[in-house]
């Protein structure tokens, strides 16, 4: 869709995403049913439940909106706007090719992991990706020179990536090391750098971006022809 939406969104394409009560909306053929929460949730830590106004900055990060709308006794209904992305027209080429480098990803959302393992080898890395702090604490442990740069989420299973990246750094304190998370302040920001991380990248930022920061980081200047997914002007 391509118009000037409430809330002041400049005029792009947008994705809008409406989650409502049953009782507002009658379901068809487009509708997904979701089941009831439960009160115990197993599911990954970057999976479940958010505040609401967590979800909200994270929205305001990807530069889309939320809206509201509560009717009493039928339920509330939630409007998502998030700017529709474009893909990558051309790779990136690493280096020469005489030696491919080695990014080690960290997270524990296997959907993000399909796509990074998707990604990255496109644009000239090659990768592999771990669903825990441990398991690619003990890959590192086995072969600590075999990595050229760690990407890791904030939010792991059982510890956060600022303890992760602590022990990276205690094994290699030479290994640059990214973290990544979907929320990102200056209080993370400081405490990350703090402990030696090289980049702290909010997941607004798409892959491309990753992608160009990788380049940087190992002395390689960004394909002129990258096409980011965040180049608005060409939507």
């Amino acid at each position: 869709m391509r118009k000037n939406c409430r809330g002041g969104l400049p005029p792009r394409r947008y994705a809008r995403l409406v989650v409502s009560n049953s009782s507002r909306v009658a379901t068809g053929p487009f509708h997904a049913l979701m089941p009831a929460p439960k009160l115990m949730d197993d599911r990954p830590s970057s999976a479940r439940r958010l505040p609401l106004v967590e979800i909200r900055d994270i929205i305001v990060q990807h530069q889309g909106m939320i809206t509201v709308s509560p009717e009493p006794g039928r339920g509330t209904a939630f409007d998502i706007y998030l700017p529709t992305a474009l893909p990558l027209e051309t790779p990136a080429i690493s280096g020469s090719g005489s030696h491919i480098k080695h990014i080690v990803y960290v997270d524990d959302y296997e959907a993000m992991r399909s796509l990074v393992s998707d990604t990255l080898p496109d644009a000239g890395f090659r990768v592999t990706c771990y669903e825990s702090g441990s398991e690619a604490l003990a890959a590192l442990q086995g072969d600590p020179l075999g990595c050229d740069v760690v990407v890791s989420d904030y939010r792991l299973p059982g510890s956060s990536g600022i303890e992760f990246l602590k022990q990276v750094k205690r094994l290699r304190a030479d290994l640059p090391v990214i973290i990544i998370s979907g929320y990102v302040n200056e209080a993370l920001r400081a405490k990350a750098h703090d402990e030696g991380a090289a980049l702290v990248m909010s997941k607004a930022h798409d892959l491309s971006e990753l992608c160009v920061a990788l380049r940087e980081l190992l002395g390689h200047a960004p394909h002129p022809a990258l096409v980011t997914y965040s180049d608005w002007a060409k939507l």
